[in-house]
Formats: structure tokens, sequence, C-alpha cells
């Protein structure tokens, strides 16, 4: 039998009045306490996330403390790059609830950027196009660090119902060993951050509007 699903952190969406990039939003930071086989990661890795939404864009911001390996030839900023998950890459999967489809996004420390969709678990979407225009942005040395910050913004189908939104937000670092995080794991099981079937919904919160 399958191991249940093992919450490490709930991720959670924020709904903005405001969402222009490359703005600063009053969003918290979330953590991620441990890696994908429950081993804790020092304060010093720092990787993080946060996200938000205002219904229409969806605002993907990830950081890390650790300086960043060698980039993905290719993997500039706002440049569409398969394979960053080769490398230091975050990564965002969205689905629905009720359904097996979902889309994986990468984000690069560079601010490079890629895009599927799969129909079920592993089994890519034919002559998928993403949603555009996706904006990225980067602000380096976090916090004084040697590390990176990268940011990502797209904009959702038309219509889609929030409270349908299911999602896992996933980070994969270093080289030896590679380290790899998830909001979402399977206790015991070797790293698979394709697990619709246990993507959770978000904690949806109101902010604060501006002024």
């Amino acid at each position: 039998m399958d191991a249940s699903p093992e919450p490490i952190v709930q991720p959670e969406i924020h709904l903005l009045a405001r969402m222009d990039a490359p703005a600063e939003p009053a969003l918290p930071w979330q953590t991620f306490p441990r890696d994908w086989h429950g081993t804790p990661l020092a304060d010093s890795v720092g990787a993080g996330f946060r996200l938000a939404t205002d219904g229409r864009w969806l605002r993907f911001e990830a950081r890390c403390l650790l300086h960043p390996g060698p980039p993905l030839p290719g993997a500039a900023p706002g440049a569409f790059t398969p394979q960053l998950w080769t490398r230091d890459v975050a990564e965002l999967f969205l689905g629905e609830a009720e359904t097996s489809r979902y889309t994986e996004w990468n984000l690069s420390p560079q601010g490079a950027w890629w895009a599927q969709s799969f129909l079920a678990r592993r089994s890519p979407e034919p002559g998928y196009t993403p949603p555009a225009p996706v904006r990225t942005w980067t602000t380096p040395h976090p916090s004084g660090s040697r590390g990176w910050q990268a940011g990502l913004m797209f904009p959702l189908p038309t219509g889609f119902p929030l409270s349908r939104l299911r999602l896992n937000v996933t980070m994969i670092l270093g080289e030896a060993p590679r380290r790899h995080l998830a909001t979402i794991a399977l206790a015991g099981s070797p790293p698979d951050f394709h697990l619709v079937e246990s993507f959770p919904a978000p904690v949806i919160k109101q902010a604060a509007p501006p002024g």
C-alpha cells in the first residue's frame, strides 16, 4: 500500500489588491523546515517561497540563502528554458480539484522559466502553449547573503475558480548531494513532485488593501 502524504508546509495564497511586478507585496515567506526525506534544514539554507493572486494573475517567488550552482546554458531572465530542473530550481505545481490535470512551472535563480501542462501524472499535454504574457524578475543577494531570489507572474485561465485550486511548491538545490524540498511529500518514497492526487487546497487569505 502506498504511504499516505505527509504535509510538511501548508502553502497559502494571499489575495492582493495589486499585483504589479516587481513591486514588493506584504507577503510572508514560507520556508521548508526539512527536505523530502525528513532531514531538518539549517536556517542558513533559507529556502522559501511566497504566493499571491488577484484571481486573474498568479505571482510566485522563491529564494535561497545559498549561492546557486552553475546556471543552465540560456537560463537568462525571462527566457523560456527547458530542463531547468537539472540545476537549482523552484517549482510550482497547479492542479484542479477532482481532476488529474495539472501544470508545472519552473523558475531558475536567473529568472528563466519553463511550463508544461499534464493530462495526468507525468503525461504531458501535446501542443501545450503557456499563457502569455509571463513576467519574471530577480533580486540578488537576499538578506545580504550570497543567495538568490526570483519571481514569476502569469495569467490564470479566465474564470478559474480559486476554490478548486490545488498546488504543491518544491525546490531542488545543490549538486552533491541534491536537496529535494516539497510542501507535500510521501514519507519513505523517492522524490517525486508529480503527486497530483496529493496536492492540497491552499489557505486563501485576504490581504489588506493598499493605503
